[in-house]
């Protein structure tokens, strides 16, 4: 599944979003772009493929980036973005976990780190072969370099 890539750092430039995205992709087994830089506030107009079969994955966003590229998220509050999260997972988006993201703040830009946030589990429920969330989520940073295999490790947790 292809992450969610959020950047509310304000003095983030189209340089910063290509670094950052050259440090989470797939070097190491697939060489491919794992994550997807959510340019929208707005869960419904996230650009997701229609009528894609269930496992099939959102194309990552491709460095380089457009200089021009907006940044909806820039000055967010950590709160909005977990909102746009659960409202991704109302959407039944295909090709994403909403469960999981990945942000740059201003500090993680200065430092070259990010924040995982995962949403917290409440349980399986067997009949319906569902996992249950609870509206808040874990979070913890580490550095860019890291990201990626701990995002990996996550999905699979």
């Amino acid at each position: 599944m292809t992450g969610l890539l959020f950047i509310n750092a304000p003095e983030c430039t189209h340089k910063h979003i290509n670094e950052v995205l050259v440090y989470l992709n797939d070097w190491e087994y697939e060489n491919y772009h794992a994550f997807k830089l959510v340019s929208t506030k707005n869960a419904y107009d996230l650009d997701l493929p229609h009528g894609t079969e269930e496992g099939q994955d959102l194309d990552g966003t491709v460095p380089p980036v457009d200089p021009d590229t907006e940044n909806a998220w820039a000055g967010a509050e950590l709160s909005d973005i977990e909102a746009f999260c659960r409202d991704l997972e109302r959407h039944s988006a295909n090709g994403v976990n909403p469960e999981l993201y990945i942000l740059v703040d201003s500090a993680g830009l200065h430092d070259k780190t990010c924040v995982l946030g995962m949403r917290v589990e409440d349980g399986w429920y067997a009949e319906s072969k569902t996992m249950i969330h609870l509206d808040h989520f874990r979070r913890f940073r580490m550095p860019w370099d890291e990201a990626y295999l701990t995002w990996c490790k996550s999905m699979l947790s």
